[in-house]
């Protein structure tokens, strides 16, 4: 998944991982974030980067800091 800039980035990083952690999507097991920027036809600039704002930064690192995204490594 990834977000454009906007104002409301950090809340819909953190709405994201809250709808996964609600297990609405059970079969869901990993998760990717498109880090990336770039420039579009009419010369804007979509920025999807984590890091594009101290707070959209900050929103995705208490996020995947939540022990439901830490691995759970299992043998069989």
């Amino acid at each position: 998944f990834g977000v454009v800039e906007h104002e409301k980035k950090p809340d819909w990083i953190k709405a994201f991982f809250d709808l996964i952690k609600s297990k609405k999507y059970s079969r869901i097991k990993g998760v990717s974030y498109w880090h990336s920027s770039w420039e579009n036809d009419d010369e804007s600039i979509s920025n999807m980067r984590l890091d594009s704002s101290p707070e959209s930064l900050k929103a995705y690192r208490e996020a995947i800091s939540d022990k439901f995204f830490q691995p759970k490594i299992k043998f069989q």
